[in-house]
């Protein structure tokens, strides 16, 4: 059941009723038309007719044209909002247009509403010459309605018109008009959940200076009485208030604004509708925001719940965040591409947008960058069938990488111990332990979508903190690994060492401070710590990258420890985790 109140449309019913109330203040009576969807032969949106605007002389109407309705034949139904209007023909033209089979469907459907025993009762009145009005009273008892007033609307039409119109018409008036009009705003349990534009503006002007100013502004409507869903359209139109009011604003005042285009996408997923709102504004980064919609239940559908019934982990995210980012910065260089890979996985929101598309996960994942906000948005499909029928192995000396379940792993015999390689976002297909210099003893690992990434064993061992590196950026499309190379799809042979050479790595030299610790680091790692009770000074070496920022070992010469922390670099700032007696250290950059 669908309105666009004074119209209500009922498909299952095969009906059309239009509502009108009459009277005064303290007398108020409301009458209804119903008709037949199979004589519906005109609908359209068209400004009052002259001969009877009267007070809606300035308003847009939707008229309806009807055949087999002598004295009905057109009716013009006025609206405040145009859009209601142009909502309510695109509900007929989708009506139409979904089956072609929908006229026979009507016609089923009487028959399936004739066979309530309160309308059986009526059709046995109707033929024993009982009064009608009052075996229509106990229907509409039957239906719990509040009203008899659309038997009196009836009964002021000609004898004539009655005669035609009362017994196809008149237990579908009792049942869709009565039971429609007076249930309030109930959903309907079969009600028909559908999405239109709420604002579909298209604005072209010139400013003071002449200079063309445009912005296109198209958001959801979605078509439902329960209140989540009315809730969930307020709050859509609240979010972009401000935009939709500044735009026009400044149309007004003669100013013009970069080009900016609001517009969306409804994709389904079982009985789940995912409202995907896209603003694009010139030189910015697309935003984007997610709604939710189960037209079952008829009510909003949070994130959380949606990783719920998905089985979506926020150590999920993380890895799809590192293989977004892998993905999107595989042929670029920055001097920062680490860090700003750091930044990605390690302040990942906890609750970022999903949806499925033909059957497909696609997830919203924000990317740092060096431009703009500082992050962008990335669509990213992830596969969630995992390839962890591969396996292989590769020793040098005495270390041995192996792959198994998609975990990587070392075995080194020097100490008779295996260690857990950490920091392993991606898929992998193949593990290559090489000898890239004198006692320098690297792992590459190959990923299935072709990246190769870095393991640096001989920095980890010390502190039995075996990691990654991340990818070589700007080596991708290799299908395998061999005497230290790499082959890419074209058959080319990539030095595995000359691509290690030019990867930029995070120097962290500088003065940072807090209000009770400085931490001093020169070019070559040295280090120097003083905080309200102790010094420290040592050694610092980059050891790999986990989720929560790159692993530096330490080796603090004053006290003989050798141990890590993780340090996530953000702008001007360190934060850093588990150095010495501090679980958690924020320290600014000293400009000297």
């Amino acid at each position: 059941m669908q309105s666009f109140h004074p119209i209500y449309i009922a498909p299952s019913l095969g009906l059309v009723a239009v509502i009108e109330a009459r009277g005064g203040l303290f007398n108020t009576k409301t009458y209804a038309c119903v008709y037949r969807l199979e004589n519906l032969q005109i609908y359209k949106t068209e400004n009052m007719p002259a001969r009877m605007s009267g007070s809606d002389k300035d308003k847009k109407c939707v008229h309806l044209g009807f055949v087999h309705t002598k004295g009905l034949n057109d009716v013009y139904i006025p609206f405040d909002d145009e859009t209601r209007c142009h909502q309510c023909v695109d509900y007929l033209n989708k009506l139409f247009g979904l089956d072609d089979s929908f006229r026979s469907g009507i016609k089923k459907s009487v028959t399936q509403f004739k066979a309530t025993k309160s309308m059986w009762d009526l059709a046995k009145a109707k033929k024993n010459g009982e009064n009608l009005e009052e075996k229509a009273k106990e229907t509409v008892d039957a239906f719990g309605a509040r009203s008899l007033e659309i038997v009196h609307s009836l009964r002021m039409q000609p004898i004539k018109l009655l005669r035609t119109m009362i017994w196809t018409k008149f237990c579908s008036v009792l049942f869709l008009s009565l039971n429609l009009m007076f249930t309030g705003c109930k959903s309907q349990p079969n009600e028909e959940v559908y999405i239109s534009d709420f604002y579909n503006i298209h604005e072209e002007y010139k400013d003071a200076w002449g200079n063309v100013g445009k912005y296109d502004i198209s958001l959801p409507y979605i078509h439902c009485d329960s209140k989540s869903a009315k809730k969930l359209n307020q709050t859509i139109k609240n979010e972009y208030k401000d935009l939709v009011d500044s735009l026009d604003g400044r149309k007004e005042e003669g100013y013009t604004l970069p080009y900016t285009k609001v517009s969306y996408d409804v994709y389904t997923h079982s009985n789940l509708l995912s409202l995907v709102i896209k603003e694009e504004v010139e030189t910015e980064y697309p935003r984007y925001k997610v709604y939710h919609f189960d037209s079952k239940t008829k009510k909003r559908v949070s994130n959380k719940k949606l990783y719920k019934k998905y089985k979506i982990s926020q150590k999920d995210m993380k890895v799809w965040a590192a293989q977004a980012f892998d993905q999107e910065y595989a042929n670029e260089y920055y001097d920062n591409v680490k860090e700003l890979r750091a930044q990605t996985i390690g302040l990942l929101p906890s609750n970022l947008d999903a949806f499925y598309h033909k059957g497909k996960l696609n997830v919203l994942i924000p990317i740092a960058t060096n431009f703009g906000s500082g992050t962008k948005m990335v669509l990213y499909r992830p596969s969630r069938k995992k390839s962890y029928k591969i396996e292989d192995s590769s020793t040098f000396d005495q270390m041995t990488m192996t792959l198994k379940n998609n975990k990587l792993s070392l075995y080194y015999s020097g100490t008779d111990k295996t260690y857990k390689v950490h920091g392993c976002f991606n898929e992998y297909k193949q593990v290559h332990v090489y000898e890239i210099g004198p006692d320098v003893t690297y792992d590459f690992a190959l990923t299935t979508n072709g990246l190769v990434e870095v393991i640096a064993i001989e920095d980890g061992l010390p502190i039995e903190r075996i990691c990654s590196q991340g990818p070589l950026y700007g080596l991708d499309k290799v299908k395998s690994l061999r005497s230290g190379q790499a082959l890419t799809e074209n058959d080319q042979l990539i030095d595995l060492f000359g691509a290690l050479r030019n990867q930029p790595f995070k120097n962290l030299e500088g003065t940072y401070t807090n209000e009770s610790v400085t931490l001093q680091i020169d070019e070559n790692g040295l280090y120097a710590m003083q905080d309200q009770e102790n010094s420290h000074s040592g050694l610092l070496f980059s050891v790999g990258m986990e989720e929560d920022g790159f692993v530096y070992g330490y080796d603090d010469y004053n006290q003989q420890v050798l141990s890590y922390c993780k340090v996530m670099p953000l702008y001007e700032k360190l934060e850093i985790k588990n150095l010495f007696d501090h679980d958690k250290l924020e320290l600014e950059y000293q400009y000297e």
